[in-house]
């Protein structure tokens, strides 16, 4: 929810699935949903903290206006027909909402592969949602406040990574090890802590104030996984005809999907985890994971026990090919570049997808 694509190639490349998948061959498109650091231009608004109109969009828009713009621009420059998909977190979110809501998009997914998945949250157990129950008085005190962007990178974090948190300061990178674990819930045996001052280039990326509203919301409501929750049952009743939100159809989610679950992930809980599976159209495989929810890009195996199998699940299915080429070659008969190689397109968020236009 707070990141961005950079956790995916923050390295080292045998880590990283940006850096696997193109040293494969594949044509990678790298997506930021709007708001985050890297996706705050409009046509028409400006992204400034308190400029509330940018800021009113929750993961229910952007899965499904932007992640299908995505799609879109992706097999227009391209010429395939369809994608392979890779989401993590929110990312799978609004990939879930995108083939519910607009169930013409499973055709333009060859598989998605979702790490992570977060929908149902009955059984998170995650300290966030403690406040969930004052998620919109909060937002709405913060909104009141001119704070409609909910926390945004600033340099101060560079600067204090980069100061403390660095191998050139190895006394200070012990602390800022155990603070990191604590704070982010990640399994310190698997932490390469050099990585952190990276991390924290990029991390927090930034979001709206709805997007985490709507996330306590589905909390509060239980074991449903339903549309942006408006703050009186009029609102309710303008947008939807009834007084509470509806619920995403994931029957309709028929494009092949692959689940990569943690079975210590306090937000997209295990139990959670199942029922997605269980409810999707074509759940087409289901792995567990020793992992909790952050250990899924900070993890220093997870290139051996994720994307080594996102990989061979592609190349079982097959790759799309377009008018410009055929299959790609295997990866030991190529020079490990894909800059002028056009053999399949992969395209992947983190918790959020790529803003080609603001819509």
């Amino acid at each position: 929810m707070l990141c961005s694509s950079a956790i995916y190639s923050f390295g080292p490349p045998d880590n990283s699935l940006a850096y696997r998948l193109a040293d494969a061959g594949f044509d990678v498109w790298m997506g930021n949903t709007r708001g985050n650091t890297w996706s705050k231009a409009h046509e028409s608004l400006d992204s400034c903290h308190n400029c509330t109109r940018f800021w009113e969009f929750s993961w229910g828009i952007t899965g499904e206006r932007d992640y299908s713009a995505e799609i879109d621009y992706v097999l227009e420059q391209t010429g395939f027909d369809d994608v392979f998909f890779g989401g993590y977190s929110m990312g799978t979110t609004q990939y879930l909402v995108l083939l519910a809501e607009r169930p013409e998009y499973n055709a333009k997914i060859r598989a998605g592969f979702l790490m992570a998945p977060a929908a149902y949250m009955i059984n998170a157990e995650s300290p966030i949602f403690e406040a969930a129950d004052q998620a919109w008085n909060l937002s709405l005190i913060a909104h009141q406040a001119g704070k409609d962007e909910f926390l945004p990178h600033r340099p101060i974090f560079t600067k204090l990574a980069h100061n403390f948190c660095d191998t050139e300061h190895p006394d200070c990178l012990e602390i800022c090890a155990n603070v990191f674990t604590e704070a982010l819930d990640v399994t310190a045996e698997t932490l390469n802590a050099s990585m952190i001052s990276f991390y924290l280039d990029h991390l927090p990326a930034g979001t709206s104030l709805p997007t985490l509203v709507h996330y306590a919301a589905n909390w509060l409501n239980g074991d449903t996984f339903n549309k942006y929750e408006f703050a009186t049952d009029t609102l309710n009743e303008l947008h939807y005809g009834q007084e509470t939100p509806p619920e995403y159809d994931l029957s309709k989610v028929i494009a092949a999907t692959f689940l990569y679950v943690g079975q210590r992930d306090r937000l997209g809980s295990p139990e959670d985890g199942v029922k997605i599976n269980a409810t999707i159209g074509n759940p087409s495989g289901f792995k567990w994971l020793n992992y909790t929810h952050t250990d899924f890009f900070a993890a220093d195996n997870v290139g051996r026990l994720v994307y080594d199998d996102v990989l061979a699940k592609m190349e079982e299915i097959g790759y799309p090919t377009s008018p410009r080429t055929e299959k790609p070659p295997s990866q030991s008969s190529t020079d490990s570049s894909s800059a002028d190689v056009f053999n399949a397109v992969f395209t992947f968020t983190f918790a959020m997808s790529t803003l080609l236009r603001l819509l």
